[in-house]
């Protein structure tokens, strides 16, 4: 990571993040109103008021690596594209971004195959909207779009298959 700490700000200049040797994430960014980290270091004061102007971009990072995990997943392929945008203050943070996976798979104890999944996510002012979905489960297709609001945990969801299969 290259850091640079200037008058008043902190900049994250070149932050990267690694799986094994593929890259999975790059981030660039400002914490506006650091100034003198000293105090902060040595556990004095808080930078609840600091601003937050970060950036971070995954792009084409394979899935396969989810795999290696103990999800319960057999298999699991396809490509993530993805922006997170981090601002406001260390306090008071907002969290917005997208997300898009093509070419997926899923293979999981039970269940039947999904495969040829690609699908589009925004986060905005915490709502989840979930673009489109497209996939097939077992033979059958399915088609989704719909939202999710974090805050009051309502789902909206409209979804149209055909034949879905779960002898898989």
């Amino acid at each position: 990571a290259a850091l640079a700490l200037g008058a008043g700000d902190l900049r994250v200049e070149a932050f990267e993040a690694r799986l094994g040797s593929a890259l999975a994430a790059t981030a660039t960014g400002t914490v506006r109103g650091a100034g003198d980290l000293s105090p902060w270091l040595r556990g004095e004061g808080t930078p609840g008021a600091w601003g937050l102007e970060v950036t971070t971009d995954v792009d084409s990072l394979d899935l396969a690596w989810l795999e290696r995990m103990d999800l319960g997943l057999r298999r699991v392929g396809g490509v993530l594209d993805a922006q997170a945008v981090l601002e406001g203050t260390v306090a008071s943070p907002r969290v917005s971004g997208t997300a898009t996976v093509r070419e997926g798979m899923l293979r999981m104890v039970g269940a039947p195959p999904i495969e040829a999944l690609s699908l589009d996510l925004t986060l905005e002012e915490d709502v989840l909207t979930l673009a489109r979905l497209d996939a097939e489960v077992g033979s059958a297709p399915l088609a989704a779009h719909g939202s999710y609001a974090l805050d009051s945990r309502v789902l909206d969801l409209d979804r149209k298959s055909t034949r879905l299969n779960s002898s898989h």
